[in-house]
């Protein structure tokens, strides 16, 4: 049997892992934004969105920032008009973007994070406005990450509670 002592030991663990999740989300976040602003500031992108034709140095820089950055999933460069200029899916190159959140910066909104990716499937994503130089909106990126690479976490938390409880 077990005694009173129990309860606030479960209730300090419950706090430690609710905090550890709440910390790792806010690094996710603060990776994911960085991610978008860099991209959106790099010039093959803001040249891209002048001229509206993506070309073979855009898609190659994207590719690897897609591919080769830690923790990005998931990239998208859309114009002004939510026209998709790069996308995980070639097929929705040309396409208009699906999400919502992108409005914001329409409405002048510096970058941030959101839930809403657009239909590409990123459980976390952010969102950042690609300016010219004399500061109108060209376009966006939004980088996203996948659920899997966010749940290891959370589900390590649940086992835990689970043998514990």
């Amino acid at each position: 049997m077990m005694g009173n002592g129990t309860k606030p030991i479960r209730t300090q663990i419950f706090l430690v892992n609710f905090l550890t999740l709440a910390q790792e989300r806010q690094m996710i976040d603060r990776s994911l934004l960085n991610s978008a602003q860099v991209i959106a500031g790099v010039p093959v992108v803001m040249e891209t969105l002048q001229s509206g034709a993506p070309t073979p140095a855009f898609t190659d820089y994207l590719d690897g920032a897609a591919s080769g950055v830690s923790g990005v999933d998931v990239a998208v460069v859309a114009d002004a008009r939510g026209i998709q200029l790069y996308a995980p899916e070639p097929g929705r190159v040309g396409k208009p973007y699906s999400g919502q959140a992108q409005e914001a910066l329409l409405d002048g909104a510096q970058a941030f994070n959101s839930g809403d990716a657009g239909g590409y499937g990123a459980e976390r994503c952010a969102y950042a406005p690609v300016l010219s130089p004399e500061g109108g909106l060209l376009g966006f990126v939004m980088v996203g990450v996948n659920a899997p690479t966010i749940s290891p976490t959370l589900w390590s938390t649940v086992f835990y509670f689970a043998m514990v409880a």
